[in-house]
């Protein structure tokens, strides 16, 4: 049963600012130095090179500046990469109608708006990773290569990361309900992919693209989701089934609207980080302008110590802001409280995430 919701769900698209005020300033966080600390976003698309070419103005070196010290602040940073990057590669279809083609192909030279943000690796397990076929994801891996930045997802290209920052090694894999990517439907297989890793690997980060799409999706059922007549999975099950082979922190994208957060065996589950920065051809009315970045610390042994979740917010043909309103957190505290009644998960004015579970 679809349950009611506070925050506004349908608002016209957020209007953008007239200019982009920069953060010089963050408060840098120190942690105890036997700590890890991850970053988390949702989905990133940040220009177009088909069937016309969009690009942000200044070769879009500011669409993620403003947010850049929260990207940066951290040992790793994840988001889920919501099309390919590359300049080759066939269209699987053809698009007549240019305002309403979702084919989603980013240029290459736009490569170093995600390295010189702070990201460290990409989830290319979605509905849009295949657009242009092997070619393009091919083109995409090498391009990842050459800027050291990491993909996961597609089976035989990008399966899985392994890669060390800070004296830390990471292991991250990706999962979807789509052709050719790591599928979030075979549970068991999942299990097997991510209890090898943990042997491998100090901290297991898994990324998951599934469930319904839009603001009528904005609640997190305990079963498998239907959309378009298509099983999108139950990532309920699959977030607790890898969490119970070693993963240690799950991250979902794919419904273009924050859900909410879960902490189960004192690991945390982002259910959905909804649309981060993605200036074109997506919706950002909304709470699909709602682009939450939350940042984890953990144990070595990935028990979670703190969490933080910080709202940002998306305006037409920009990147996302830091949303004094804290709109995306209080969506997040809201959707945890109705899903997960069960727990107390509490985001407190500081952005500090906090939880018991409920006798």
């Amino acid at each position: 049963m679809t349950k009611g919701c506070d925050i506004p769900l349908k608002t016209e698209s957020q209007a953008a600012p007239t200019t982009v005020e920069v953060e010089e300033e963050i408060e840098v966080i120190i942690e105890p130095s036997d700590t890890i600390s991850i970053v988390l976003t949702g989905d990133v698309m940040i220009g177009l090179n088909y069937p016309d070419t969009l690009i942000p103005v200044d070769s879009g070196r500011q669409l993620l500046l403003s947010v850049t010290p929260w990207l940066i602040n951290a040992d790793a940073t994840f988001g889920n990469l919501e099309g390919i990057i590359s300049n080759i590669g066939q269209p699987k279809k053809q698009c007549n109608d240019t305002a309403n083609c979702h084919l989603f192909r980013m240029p290459e030279e736009l490569i170093t708006v995600l390295t010189d943000a702070g990201y460290d690796a990409f989830s290319i397990a979605n509905n849009h990773s295949r657009d242009f076929g092997d070619s393009a994801i091919l083109r995409t891996r090498a391009l990842f290569e050459e800027n050291d930045l990491y993909c996961a997802g597609q089976r035989g290209h990008c399966r899985e990361a392994i890669f060390e920052r800070n004296g830390h090694t990471f292991g991250f894999v990706a999962f979807a309900p789509n052709a050719g990517s790591m599928d979030l439907r075979l549970v068991e297989q999942a299990v097997e992919v991510v209890r090898d890793l943990k042997q491998r690997c100090d901290i297991v980060v898994v990324s998951m693209h599934g469930g319904g799409e839009g603001y009528e999706f904005l609640h997190t059922p305990r079963e498998t989701e239907f959309y378009l007549e298509e099983d999108r999975g139950c990532v309920y099950c699959f977030a607790h089934a890898v969490i119970d082979a070693g993963a240690d922190v799950v991250f979902g994208h794919g419904p273009h609207v924050p859900r909410a957060i879960e902490v189960y065996n004192n690991r945390l589950i982002a259910y959905s980080l909804g649309n981060f920065c993605t200036p074109y051809r997506v919706s950002t009315r909304g709470v699909s302008g709602y682009a939450p970045i939350i940042r984890v610390t953990m144990r070595k042994n990935g028990e979670m110590v703190k969490a933080q979740v910080y709202s940002a917010i998306q305006y037409v043909q920009t990147g996302p802001r830091i949303d004094e309103e804290r709109r995306a957190a209080r969506l997040i505290q809201q959707l945890t409280e109705e899903d997960f009644p069960e727990q107390s998960v509490i985001v407190d004015t500081n952005d500090v995430l906090t939880y018991r579970i409920k006798k």
